[in-house]
């Protein structure tokens, strides 16, 4: 059914134009012309008469306007009192109370009521929110359905500063509705039936996976005895006057941390935090922190100045097995206004089209800021994941474009936005062209010395928090990262790179993107095109821009030891150095001529693999070999070395 007729009941009938469209004719429901009213299948509509035209938003406006504000008994077959009705209004066409919905002031879908006063959303419109307003209270009532926002506006009173919301369904809350939660003292009300459990953990679920979150979450938790399907209206007809009171006894808090956003505004901002090293102090007093940690910290820290710098971006995966600190790294730096944090995401555009000219995709929120996505392994299995990387790697040059056949179309020009992504070892067997070469890596490694510290240092702090000696520190890290970010991303850029350095990169580099070239083989190990490595120049133009801001990060104008061993960690990282490849050429530049089978005793690695290996790196022209006597006389053996370009560097990697 189309809009047309579906706000009308009147008859249509198909024709055909001139050019083979399909169009359509009623009377007008507007001036009653009969035949005079014209639609094509895209919506535009309009009489010949009395000229009324445009496109579905201006109809269901237009029939709005011209419906009664009379609604006869409606009040008294809802039990409600007539002010908790306000927007409802009848429509003479059809014989239904209609009711429009609105995103930021603009109407965006007009419902209307079938059997039982059930509401219908306009066909070809989103089902929205009843209603999103512009600015409401600082404390929100999410309702299940409209007859139950109806009931809370009853509830509320014109005393009582809070702002109704309704759902069109129990579960039927969707992500891009949590803009309207943002920052707010939510209360979710829902049905006392199994719909309504399912719909509160769907939306509690969707809201804690959300990087929009409300200041604080609470639920209604319904007394034991009521009827099924008990709602507020029912409430409301109890208690009537009396009714804003006695809910409040029932409203209770959602324990459930992860779905409440800590916002950059809540958490105060620590002024005397003014370098690294004091807000590395803070982290350290509550983690133990490895010697990865501390230059992961740092290379975030880069990553986040950077945007400032012209040039190659400062895009992480991080990687390491969970409880390595990857999220306390992320939970961190969150409650900074630099930083975005997210669970995961579905992309970076979005063809959502409303009544609203805001661009709901993810760049918008972004620019000039940090992405960070503390479960990359959820993104990874994102049905859509080729996609979401091909976005990534187009918005990598700083300059995007997307049209959708809705007709929406966004342009992005000259936008910077660095990006980390965390996850376990999953990021590294993902595809190379998902992920492309636009992210370097960072790998926290965990000893077994680490972990036993780890956890004696978590015992202490669990304990101190429980017993009440100590504050969950973690407020006091974000507030401390806080102040350190707004003081960093104030630092002029006052960083040079000294010649001898500069070699030092381009080595580091060109050995990074040789060893990172994959030789491309078929299952009968035939290699199907020649391999051809890697330029290094996006590398260089990475630890260019990683050396400039780690000098900010350390406030020095020089490149220092530190910074020398957070571009080493960098590139050492990005080859893997737990990597066949690596662990080969590591062990050849320690001891050159050197043979399989001494390589496979060393190495604890299958003769099947090593050998397999060798061949890729004899390919890429990384090794060389030499025949020499075997132990067994008369026989000789191959012993192999890596080739004087490549030892060396290696060297300095380790």
């Amino acid at each position: 059914m189309t809009p047309f007729e579906f706000h009308t009941g009147l008859e249509v009938t198909e024709k055909l134009t001139g050019k083979g469209e399909k169009l359509y004719e009623m009377d007008c429901p507007f001036c009653q012309k009969e035949s005079h009213f014209h639609f094509f299948e895209t919506t535009q509509f309009g009489c010949k008469v009395c000229g009324t035209s445009g496109n579905v938003y201006d109809f269901i406006q237009a029939i709005y306007k011209q419906s009664l504000q009379d609604l006869g008994d409606l009040h008294k077959q809802r039990s409600l009192p007539e002010r908790a009705l306000s927007g409802i209004r009848f429509n003479r066409l059809n014989r239904t109370f209609i009711l429009p919905t609105y995103k930021m002031g603009k109407m965006n879908n007009l419902y209307k009521t079938g059997d039982n006063l059930r509401l219908m959303g306009t066909p070809t419109l989103t089902t929205t929110l009843y209603n999103w307003d512009e600015v409401s209270e600082q404390e929100v009532w999410l309702c299940e359905g409209q007859w139950d926002r109806c009931a809370a506006t009853a509830i509320i009173g014109t005393t009582n500063p809070v702002t109704p919301i309704g759902i069109p369904g129990a579960t039927s809350f969707k992500e891009s509705w949590c803009g309207a939660l943002r920052d707010k003292d939510v209360v979710l009300i829902f049905d006392n039936d199994e719909a309504g459990e399912k719909g509160l953990e769907k939306t509690v679920k969707i809201i804690e996976e959300s990087a929009t979150k409300p200041r604080s979450l609470k639920k209604v938790v319904w007394p034991a005895g009521l009827i099924k399907g008990f709602d507020l209206r029912d409430f409301y007809i109890e208690y009537g006057k009396s009714s804003f009171k006695t809910l409040q006894a029932l409203i209770k808090p959602i324990d459930n941390p992860q779905a409440v956003r800590i916002t950059t505004e809540s958490v105060l901002e620590d002024y005397s935090c003014d370098s690294y090293s004091k807000a590395l102090d803070h982290f350290e007093t509550a983690f133990h922190t490895t010697s990865d940690m501390r230059a992961t910290l740092a290379a975030v820290m880069a990553s986040i100045y950077s945007i400032k710098i012209p040039g190659e971006q400062l895009w992480f995966k991080i990687v390491g097995p969970p409880g390595c600190g990857k999220t306390r790294i992320a939970k961190a730096i969150s409650g900074s206004p630099w930083v975005v944090p997210k669970s995961t995401f579905t992309g970076l555009f979005s063809g959502w089209v409303d009544n609203n000219e805001e661009d709901p995709g993810l760049i918008p929120q972004i620019a000039d800021r940090t992405l960070i996505v503390k479960d990359a392994d959820a993104l990874l299995r994102q049905p859509n994941i080729e996609k979401i990387m091909s976005e990534l790697r187009d918005f990598y040059d700083k300059d995007s474009s997307i049209q959708y056949r809705t007709r929406k179309a966004y342009e992005y020009r000259n936008i910077k936005s660095t990006i980390i992504i965390c996850g376990t070892q999953v990021l590294r067997r993902a595809d190379q062209s998902f992920l492309g070469e636009r992210f370097l890596t960072l790998e926290l490694d965990v000893t077994p010395a680490d972990q036993e510290a780890i956890s004696q240092k978590m015992m202490q702090r669990s304990m101190e928090v429980a017993m009440g000696g100590a504050k969950d520190p973690e407020t006091t890290i974000m507030s401390a990262m806080k102040g350190w970010i707004n003081h960093l991303r104030e630092r002029k850029l006052d960083t040079s790179i000294t010649p001898e350095f500069q070699q030092e990169i381009i080595r580091l580099c060109s050995l990074t993107a040789l060893l990172r070239t994959t030789v491309d083989r078929d299952f009968k190990r035939k290699i199907v095109s020649p391999p051809v490595p890697e330029l290094p120049t996006r590398l260089i133009g990475q630890m260019v821009t990683a050396t400039l801001a780690l000098g900010a990060v350390f406030g020095v104008n020089a490149p220092s030891h530190e910074t020398y061993n957070v571009v080493q960690k960098i590139l050492r990282d990005t080859i893997n150095p737990r990597s066949i490849r690596y662990k080969i050429c590591d062990y050849l530049s320690q001891k050159p001529k050197t043979d399989v089978d001494t390589l496979v005793g060393e190495l604890n690695i299958p003769k099947t693999s090593i050998n397999e290996e060798i061949d890729d790196l004899l390919e890429l022209n990384i090794i060389k070999y030499d025949k020499v006597l075997s132990h067994r006389p008369g026989n000789r053996r191959y012993v192999f070395t890596l080739v004087d370009n490549v030892a060396s560097p290696m060297r300095d990697l380790m």
